[in-house]
């Protein structure tokens, strides 16, 4: 009697979910081109960031990215600019890495502390940060309604910032 207690709980529920299933493919569908939308709008604003009010960083702070260059098994050319639009540095494209730091900030740390900052965004272009990110973006858009993928997402992230902080103090 257990048995098909549950056996006919589970059949009206596969009923349910039959009768109610153009709505959550619609539903689905309309949250999967919000986040869509959304990571175009990203990419946008990657594109802006590429291109608008950044200005020619010193030589020795391009010296300093290039000797820290030579530390590693890149062998690629990265840029470094300064950047009106962004207030924390960052990082830029794989096939054309491109570091945005803040206008001034250079001006506020010590030499120590600048290439912390450098190897830290460079580590992120030794372990393909940008491409891994491109792919659990599109992960968190697929399955953008389960908190188990959010919350993975967050953590993927953390550790990531993590292990390049650790590969920026190897360097």
């Amino acid at each position: 009697a257990e048995g098909s207690f549950f056996q006919s709980n589970f059949q009206s529920v596969i009923a349910f979910f039959e009768q109610q299933l153009a709505l959550i493919v619609n539903v689905w569908l309309v949250g999967f081109l919000f986040f869509a939308v959304r990571m175009t709008g990203g990419f946008v604003q990657l594109r802006q960031l590429r291109r608008q009010d950044n200005f020619p960083s010193d030589k020795l702070l391009q010296t300093k990215l290039n000797e820290l260059i030579q530390r590693t098994s890149l062998r690629r050319s990265v840029q470094v600019v300064e950047s009106a639009l962004v207030k924390v540095p960052i990082l830029l494209g794989h096939l054309k890495p491109l570091i945005l730091i803040p206008i001034g900030t250079i001006k506020l740390l010590t030499e120590e502390e600048v290439e912390a900052v450098l190897a830290h965004e460079l580590a992120h272009i030794i372990r393909r940060d940008f491409s891994i990110n491109l792919f659990f973006t599109f992960v968190e858009i697929l399955f953008y309604y389960h908190p188990g993928v959010w919350l993975m997402a967050a953590t993927i992230r953390s550790e990531r910032e993590n292990c390049c902080d650790d590969l920026a103090l190897s360097l």
